[in-house]
């Protein structure tokens, strides 16, 4: 549920009185939203039942479904009893509740559903919005179905505006009645009072019998879940943490990325500097150091542990050679490589160099012993992500 907030200006009485009300509103939206709207649909389908001429098997199978909705019943009252203690967030990714949520309905009711996920909808949202969302429109897929007559139900979610994100309920129903005057029902005002309390608003347009659509619109900033800083390995699957630190910077500019490595990766500290991050931890650096730098790369600082920091000015400085940083390649090997990606065939490199040759191919095959790999696309591959070389 949404927290109850008393304001510290009022008497000891009225906040009590206040919160003691906030509590029962809130409590009565939930049995709504949980029980009500479940023990209604039970109703709904016995009576459906009892004007159809069925068989002995059909009886059955109806009171199979009566069974399972009880136990749903049950389960969402216990449920509620916890979420009076505080809402636990879903399992899982906001878009995976909402598919296995459709998937339920669509087995449930009957109605076909599907859900369209348009370009710009965040990977990820706090958990109060994942909840809270999620609530709205498991409160309007049962709307859905108790009351629209409907065949079939789309969700959309998209962008709206440049800082806007919108989540749209549309079913082919029979309509319902908008005129504000209207008694609004408690599953809407849950609705509503969901959306509110994400700076967000709903709109219902429904015309009869040509279905009805529900418009809830947030601020983008209220939803999106931001970290101030991300700790980054470099060693990854799939995609490493230098061009991870690319792609967050690019998405989220004001995120700080701090890497958190290995000393063994240290050959990537310069790019992964370039990359946008703030700081290169090790991973055997104190618990207090590691705290202090996360600490300092949010106050806008750069931090460096000293052992890297000391090979790097070294590095910069000339005072010693790069070796360590490029997988134990030789100044020679890393000068033939440069040379390699930028196109030149081993004669064009021996000319250049003025060695021969075959000592040309030989620094190649060590190059490629060194660093595990069997051919020149593979050496100019390794040559980019080390930024020995542009593209």
């Amino acid at each position: 549920m949404a927290p109850v907030v008393a304001s510290p200006r009022l008497s000891a009485g009225a906040r009590q009185t206040g919160v003691e009300e906030e509590v029962r509103r809130l409590v009565a939206r939930e049995l709504h939203d949980r029980v009500a709207q479940t023990l209604t649909g039970m109703l709904v389908d016995v009576e459906n039942f009892k004007s159809e001429q069925v068989s002995w098997q059909d009886v059955v199978q109806q009171l199979d479904v009566i069974q399972s909705s009880t136990r749903q019943v049950l389960a969402s009252i216990r449920q509620l009893l916890h979420d009076l203690r505080g809402e636990e967030p879903l399992d899982g990714t906001f878009v995976d509740a909402v598919k296995t949520l459709l998937v339920r309905f669509e087995a449930k009711s009957g109605i076909r559903a599907e859900i369209e996920i348009t370009e710009g909808w965040p990977r990820a949202l706090t958990p109060q919005a994942s909840l809270n969302l999620y609530r709205i429109i498991e409160e309007a897929l049962s709307n859905i179905r108790m009351h629209s007559g409907a065949k079939s139900v789309r969700i959309v979610l998209g962008p709206h505006a440049e800082n806007e994100l919108g989540i749209v309920v549309e079913d082919d129903g029979r309509g319902v009645d908008t005129d504000p005057s209207r008694p609004v029902g408690m599953g809407t005002i849950g609705m509503r009072e969901r959306a509110m309390f994400l700076g967000g608003h709903i709109r219902v347009e429904s015309e009869d019998g040509r279905g009805t659509l529900v418009r809830a619109m947030f601020p983008k900033d209220l939803l999106v879940f931001k970290p101030d800083v991300v700790l980054m390995d470099i060693k990854m699957p799939n995609v490493d943490g230098i061009e991870a630190t690319r792609q967050i910077l690019e998405a989220v500019p004001g995120i700080k990325v701090l890497i958190l490595t290995t000393f063994e990766t240290d050959s990537q500290v310069i790019q992964a500097l370039k990359a946008g991050a703030s700081g290169y931890v090790l991973k055997d650096s104190s618990a207090a150091a590691i705290v202090s730098s996360i600490v300092a790369v949010m106050s806008g600082e750069k931090v460096m542990a000293s052992a890297v920091a000391n090979r790097v000015l070294d590095m910069l400085t000339g005072t010693a050679t790069p070796k360590e940083f490029y997988d134990g390649l030789t100044n020679r090997e890393i000068e033939i490589l440069k040379l390699l990606a930028s196109g030149m065939a081993n004669k064009q490199i021996a000319y250049r160099l003025k060695i021969s040759e075959k000592t040309v191919r030989n620094h190649v095959s060590n190059m490629y012993e060194k660093l595990g790999i069997y051919d020149r696309s593979q050496a100019v591959l390794y040559a980019v992500k080390k930024g020995l070389v542009e593209v």
